[in-house]
């Protein structure tokens, strides 16, 4: 009790400061801001109840009573004094002279301390769990009351980035008051107080916090997904246009523009729900630049969705800025700057989008589900729960965060979070060192040592949260330095020493290269014709000299094709003779007999001829009789018809005497179409039939005389010569055909060793190959050329001659030797040695950078061990004479500076 003596009895809180209460999974707790810093702090029931207390009048020992008494629990005398200094190292009482207290830095090493976390909005600490029963007075009393929580060191910036960055880099507590605070990797300007400008918005832009307008701005969202998903293709072609100066130009643009629209929408969806807004400005994080708007007063609002819609505001309308642009690009002509501009707004806004809704990453998507999940600092209670874990079981006694305290589902949380949150920003920074590593390489140790100093700057304090002592460890090493600068005459000695190494120590210079193993001679061996590999003659390895067989290919359709051919010039050779032998005898009887026949024919066909004229004059006469018989009998037909008609009319004859008559009239009309019918088609027979066959027969005389007066001539010369050239043809086609046989069996052109695997040998054989198909390959390994592509900055110091040393990746313990014997004599992608244009001198520096000409070096190494083969890979180093260290410097300094740099002088 003595504890409490020492406390002053006028110890009262601030009157200024404003309290909301809050509740989390049914655990009361109040927020607590005091105007005069910015800062907020979050304190439990219990210790909102003592704050309370703290009236300048209770006495100490009072309101530990009336703790005890109202939460049925403990309160140790000297937890409340420590908890009411805690209040006045805040700042939270009230100075003895009636202003606000000042901050200190309050008790070193205490129970809980308050968390220091920068740039994260609304960081509080969860509450402890309080006492739910009255415990006995002999108990060991158990702590009731904690320290107030700061909630933010730094006002809540929902920072909108330009390039993503995994920074948890702090600065000072409460942010910095001025204009200007932070460090260099975290500078922070602040550019106005938008408190008036966003109260005015909100007067005229209040629709858009109406159910109506949500609803559309999500259709818009969800409509811009879809345009973008059906033409992903054409978009991502589309984008391509942007990659110049003018393109990019605008991108940074609107970057600016839409990124401090983006702030506003935080700070107005804040002001709408009644929180204040007094500050806006931007960061330079990194280097990077990014937008950030001060929406703390969120803190205060107990409606968790009015936490959220302020964490989510700015993404939100950049999302449907980006729909609106997706809308615009698709509708537009492609040539029209309505469109280029909608390109410029969806490539921009849709790339940043992705990377503020990231919960891995310090921005709006981690905001969110920090206020989602309720668990303000969700990312550095993760890796301090999770640093602790560690300790705790490396058996370190100093933690951060007491993992006996926390509750299972912030157990669950802050390990799910922490350890995914830690692997993304390992990938991150991998996937930076991979990006850079190319850039590195080319300074080789010296890129090597800074990037070590960067990545151990960048790293020291991450690691010190989950390994102890690892902090200490990356320490860099100052106290040598420290020394010389307090004693001159030592640093004088190592500065003229070192001045001695500089201008007369003399180092080897060194060229450095990739390099790829070619064999001095090689030869691909293809097939010289089309067909399936009947036999592989070779392995793997084997020895062969020039003209040995390799492979043998099958003959099969060249052997049946080569018969085929050779039948046809026995056949023309027999023709050829009986040409030049001419007519014989049985010949010429042969072709009389065949006119004899022909006229005989002819004769028959006239007697045939006249016959049929005969009869069709015969059917004609008689045609032409029946027509007029049947002319005369329907004549007497309709006579007698008409007769009937009349007398019927007047009652003379009866109904069936008429129909009788009319019968016999439609008898008699069809007896005479009939007879003219028959009429018709004796005139339409021509006898074409039999004229057809006496000309037939005319010209069977006309060719059998023909071939009668071939016969008596004998054979022409002309058909003699025909005969000659075909059967000259045939013996090309046979020789053609001899020399496909031979080149059916694959031999070696050079001396070597078979360098193709003997399973691909293998698996060739019974395979089809075309003309021209690779089937083994030989080379001469016993000498062996590496060729080493250098960079043109460092190729005038190479020349034929100097001394190569070649390390291989399959012999890493072993040193080849060899000798420059060619330096080519124009760069990798040029045609010719002519000078460039001036159009492509005109080129940016950029882009002389971004494609580096380099020249092929190639050397000479013997390889009689045949320990190399070909396309392996290493490092080269060419030694190009030595020189002292000053040249060296001076030579990278001249080869650090762009070339453009001499043009201005």
């Amino acid at each position: 009790m003595s504890d409490l003596s020492l406390l002053p009895a006028q110890a009262k809180l601030r009157s200024d400061l404003i309290s909301s209460y809050r509740e989390i999974e049914g655990r009361p707790f109040y927020v607590i801001k005091d105007p005069s810093t910015g800062q907020f702090f979050r304190i439990r029931e219990v210790e909102f109840f003592i704050a309370r207390q703290l009236d300048g009048a209770t006495p100490p020992d009072v309101i530990r009573e009336r703790v005890q008494q109202k939460f049925q629990a403990p309160l140790d005398s000297e937890i409340l004094v420590e908890f009411i200094d805690t209040l006045r190292s805040y700042g939270l009482l009230e100075a003895a002279d009636g202003e606000p207290g000042q901050v200190d830095d309050g008790p070193e090493q205490v129970v809980d301390e308050p968390k220091q976390v920068v740039d994260e909005t609304k960081v509080v600490d969860g509450p402890k769990q309080v006492v739910d029963e009255p415990k006995r007075v002999a108990d060991e009393p158990k702590q009731v009351v904690d320290k107030p929580k700061q909630v933010a060191d730094e006002p809540k910036k929902n920072a909108s980035k330009t390039t993503p960055v995994d920074s948890d880099d702090e600065i000072p507590a409460g942010g910095g008051r001025g204009r200007v605070s932070g460090s260099l990797l975290y500078l922070r300007f602040r550019a106005f107080d938008p408190d008036r400008l966003l109260e005015a918005l909100v007067r005229k832009m209040g629709f858009v916090f109406t159910p109506h307008f949500v609803a559309f701005s999500a259709a818009v969202i969800a409509l811009g997904f879809l345009t973008a998903f059906t033409n992903w293709d054409e978009m991502r072609t589309d984008v391509a246009r942007l990659y110049n100066f003018k393109g990019l130009l605008l991108a940074w643009l609107i970057v600016v523009v839409v990124g401090t629209v983006h702030e506003l929408a935080h700070g107005l969806t804040c002001k709408y729900f009644g929180g204040e807004v007094h500050e806006l400005g931007f960061l330079l994080l990194y280097f990077s630049p990014a937008f950030y708007c001060n929406v703390s007063e969120a803190w205060l609002f107990p409606e968790r969705y009015k936490r959220l819609w302020v964490s989510i505001a700015g993404a939100y309308f950049e999302l449907f800025v980006w729909a609106i642009a997706t809308l615009l690009w698709r509708l537009t002509e492609a040539d029209t700057w309505l469109n280029f501009l909608s390109l410029v707004v969806l490539a921009t806004s849709g790339i940043k989008t992705l990377f503020n809704l990231n919960p891995l990453l310090k921005l709006d998507g981690y905001y969110f589900l920090s206020d989602y999940l309720e668990i303000p600092n969700l990312r550095r209670r993760s890796f301090d729960f999770v640093g602790a874990s560690i300790k705790r079981l490396l058996g370190s006694r100093q933690q951060k965060v007491d993992v006996e305290e926390t509750t299972p589902r912030e157990r669950r949380i802050y390990i799910t979070y922490g350890l995914t949150a830690a692997a993304f920003s390992l990938w991150l920074l991998g996937f930076f060192i991979f990006k850079s590593s190319s850039a590195l390489m080319q300074y080789q140790g010296i890129g090597l040592a800074f990037f070590a100093l960067v990545f151990v700057h960048k790293v020291r304090r991450k690691l010190g949260r989950f390994v102890p002592g690892a902090s200490a460890k990356f320490r860099p090493v100052r106290g040598a330095i420290e020394l010389l600068m307090r004693r001159p005459a030592q640093a004088l000695v190592v500065l003229g020493a070192g001045s001695v190494l500089l201008f007369a120590g003399r180092l080897e210079l060194t060229v450095q290269g990739d390099v790829t193993v070619a064999p001095i001679h090689n030869a691909d061996i293809r097939a010289e014709v089309d067909g399936i590999i009947a036999q592989i003659l070779v392995n793997e390895g084997d020895q062969v000299r020039q003209g040995d067989l390799i492979a043998r290919l099958n003959d099969w359709d060249y052997r049946a094709e080569l018969r085929k051919v050779e039948a046809e010039i026995q056949e023309k050779q027999a023709k050829l003779k009986m040409l030049e032998a001419g007519s014989t005898e049985q010949q010429i009887e042969l072709g009389r007999r065949g006119v004899e026949t022909a006229e005989t024919k002819r004769d028959q066909a006239q007697k045939q001829y006249a016959e049929a004229q005969r009869i069709r004059a015969e059917r004609l006469a008689k045609a032409k009789i029946s027509v007029a018989k049947a002319e005369a009998r329907l004549k007497y037909a309709r006579s007698n018809l008409d007769r009937f008609k009349m007398y019927w009319e007047e009652n003379l004859f009866s109904r069936k005497e008429l129909e009788e008559a009319e019968e016999e009239a439609a008898v008699r009309e069809k007896e005479l179409e009939e007879a003219r019918s028959e009429l018709k088609l004796i005139l339409a027979d021509d006898l074409a039939d039999a004229r057809k066959e006496l000309a037939v027969t005319e010209k069977e005389i006309a060719e059998a005389k023909g071939k009668l007066a071939v016969v008596l001539a004998g054979s022409r010369q002309e058909e003699i010569d025909a005969t000659k050239a075909q059967i000259a043809l045939s013996e090309a086609q046979r020789q053609y055909l001899e020399e496909q046989i031979n080149r059916l069996k694959v031999v070696s052109p050079i001396t070597g060793v078979v360098t193709t695997p003997s399973v691909q040998l293998k698996e060739m054989a019974g395979q089809l190959v075309k003309k021209g198909d690779l089937i083994a390959k030989v080379y001469d390994v016993k000498t062996i050329t590496v060729e080493t592509p250098i960079s043109e900055r460092d190729i005038a110091d190479v020349s034929v001659g100097q001394k190569v040393a070649i390390k291989f990746r399959s012999y890493p313990q072993q040193t080849f030797y060899g000798a420059v014997t060619s330096v080519a004599t124009t760069g990798e992608g040029s045609s010719s040695g002519k000078p460039a244009s001036s159009a492509a001198s005109a080129q940016s520096s950029s882009s002389t950078a971004s494609k580096e000409t380099m020249i092929l070096v190639t050397s000479v190494i013997d390889n009689s061990s045949l320990l190399l083969k070909p396309d392996m890979t290493g490092k080269a180093k060419i030694f190009c004479g030595k020189h002292t260290m000053f040249d060296l410097m001076k030579r990278r300094l001249a080869h650090t500076l762009r070339v453009e740099f001499w043009s201005w002088w």
